[in-house]
């Protein structure tokens, strides 16, 4: 993934290359195996979180190259997903843990899982889909999140960041399926897929889930 410039490539040598322009600006070590995923924080302009095969979970400030945390999980910790606040979701085997980065630590938050299979995927809501879906399937406290951002907006606040209020999952089981962030509850869920699910996202306006399979549907 890139953030402004500068793209970040996890590597099967246990590395991680920064590169600016073609060319490697940083090399980032401390894992103990091949680099799984990257993923930037959003609002943070030089922070990165990395998992690796391992189990490591490491949080980086890119501009100086230093690991500012670590967290170690029992499994291969195959891909992360940041959100704009602070949050975490690292998906290891069958289950998708939630921290939240502190000053010198990741602290745990809460476990979704365990699936009927290795998780392949997880994507974080933007506001726009948490708009949709709270509109269609929200708590009170999601409803009220939602007016209270809008609110904000009308009035040209810039709101503080704030936790995405849904994660969709998606794995070997074939299954797509959409959790709130705040309870761990299911809300939805897709079995349309007839092979491994491999990639999900979230459409730009929020109204759409997108999903890709190795059953080659999309």
């Amino acid at each position: 993934p890139t953030l402004g410039r500068i793209l970040a490539v996890g590597c099967g040598d246990s590395d991680i290359k920064l590169y600016s322009d073609g060319d490697c600006i940083r090399t980032l070590r401390g894992h103990d195996d091949a680099v799984s995923c990257v993923s930037w924080l959003p609002n943070a302009s030089h922070t990165l979180v990395s998992v690796s095969r391992e189990g490591g979970v490491r949080v980086w400030d890119a501009k100086r190259g230093a690991a500012l945390c670590s967290r170690q999980l029992d499994g291969y910790a195959r891909v992360v997903a940041c959100c704009r606040s602070g949050l975490v979701a690292v998906a290891c085997d069958t289950m998708v843990h939630l921290f939240r980065i502190g000053a010198s630590e990741l602290h745990p938050v809460r476990r979704i899982g365990p699936f009927a299979s290795t998780v392949q995927t997880i994507a974080f809501s933007h506001p726009a889909a948490d708009a949709v879906v709270a509109d269609a399937h929200g708590t009170p406290e999601a409803k009220e999140s939602i007016k209270a951002a809008a609110k904000a907006a009308k009035q040209g606040e810039e709101p503080a960041p704030t936790d995405a209020l849904y994660i969709a999952i998606g794995g070997r089981d074939r299954d797509v399926s959409l959790f709130d962030v705040s309870s761990g509850a299911k809300v939805f869920a897709f079995s349309d897929h007839e092979n491994w699910v491999r990639q999900v996202a979230f459409s730009a306006n929020g109204k759409h889930l997108l999903s890709c399979a190795d059953d080659c549907t999309v």
